[in-house]
């Protein structure tokens, strides 16, 4: 066999039935000089079994690690060098794979691309996850200004070779946090321009309303040790003004509990929210125009909702600095 132009890695865990749809998208793009390389991270599902019906390589990893440690053993696997990552939950289209190729072949001096979530629908269409693909579209293609971003999703982003291990590869200290991904574009920008290709799409399966406050939570609460550590927001979703946006969430939400006991709160309540409607005009906006008024309304009180355990996990890794700062002293 020639050698492939790019090696596709995914890392997978319990995913049988998405990891399957993938492979399946993946082997009717129009682009097929490629290698796939599944890393299963200890799965106990049907993984194994489904695998054998498809073209690629495959390991399992003796334990679970995380996907930072799945990510780079298919890297060191790979014959490529081109290094494009997908999430097992993904799909993708007939031309995504081209447009990754042609990305790095018009120009040269790209070390990375990155996508986006497709055209705003979600693989596993419901209420929530209509939403969730609706807000993910809005962050990528509405709100954004950049050509080269700070933020790359572990869902879809590719890497020249010699440059991802010269940046040193995912940090396997994150195991199943999903921040890895971002932790190691922040670090790979810092070297290499990171080109965002917004004709690079994928659909996604989304989780469900309570999985996704939970993984909110999670994720908040390790971005929170990153942003001290980098000492800068991002550039796309996690920026500045995104913040101040959650922000006037929780202190409205502040302001209308204190006016129970005096109306002023009250009054300084609904006007936080106003201004974070305004703030938020271009996804409500959206949401109006996609799905009516219902679905808007819908939107207003989720975008809310997850901003508040945003701010909770943000809140939570603060209140435990001083505990790990105290056994850290008794170990010295």
């Amino acid at each position: 066999m020639n050698k492939p132009y790019f090696s596709i890695i995914i890392p997978t865990f319990n995913s049988a039935e998405t990891l399957t749809k993938l492979l399946k998208s993946i082997l009717l793009s129009t682009f097929k000089n490629f290698e796939i390389i599944v890393i299963d991270d200890s799965s106990n599902d049907k993984t194994t079994e489904i695998i054998r019906k498809y073209p690629v390589r495959y390991e399992k990893l003796k334990k679970r690690s995380g996907p930072s440690v799945a990510r780079n053993a298919g890297a060191k696997l790979a014959k490529g060098d081109i290094l494009f990552f997908l999430d097992a939950d993904a799909l993708i289209f007939k031309n995504t794979i081209s447009e990754m190729v042609r990305g790095f072949k018009n120009n040269p001096k790209v070390h990375a691309c990155a996508g986006r979530v497709s055209w705003k629908e979600p693989a596993n269409p419901n209420l929530f996850t209509r939403w969730k693909a609706l807000r993910d579209f809005a962050y990528w293609s509405v709100e954004r200004e950049n050509k080269y971003i700070t933020t790359v999703g572990g869902m879809i982003s590719a890497y020249k070779k010699k440059a991802f291990w010269d940046a040193g590869g995912f940090d396997s200290k994150f195991q199943d946090t999903n921040n890895e991904d971002f932790e190691f574009a922040y670090r790979f920008s810092k070297k290499y321009e990171v080109f965002f290709n917004p004709n690079l799409k994928v659909m996604h399966h989304y989780g469900d309303f309570w999985g996704t406050t939970k993984k909110y939570f999670r994720r908040a609460y390790h971005w929170s040790e990153l942003f001290a550590k980098n000492k800068a927001f991002y550039n796309e979703g996690a920026t500045p003004k995104e913040s101040i946006i959650g922000f006037l969430a929780l202190i409205s939400l502040v302001s209308f509990v204190l006016g129970f006991y005096n109306i002023v709160f009250l009054w300084v309540g609904i006007g936080l929210f106003l201004l974070r409607l305004f703030l938020s005009r271009k996804f409500i906006i959206l949401a109006f125009k996609e799905d009516g008024f219902w679905f808007m309304i819908y939107s207003i009180l989720v975008g809310f909702w997850m901003h508040l355990i945003i701010y909770a996990g943000a809140f939570c890794w603060v209140a435990t600095r001083p505990v790990i700062w105290i056994k850290s002293s008794k170990t010295i």
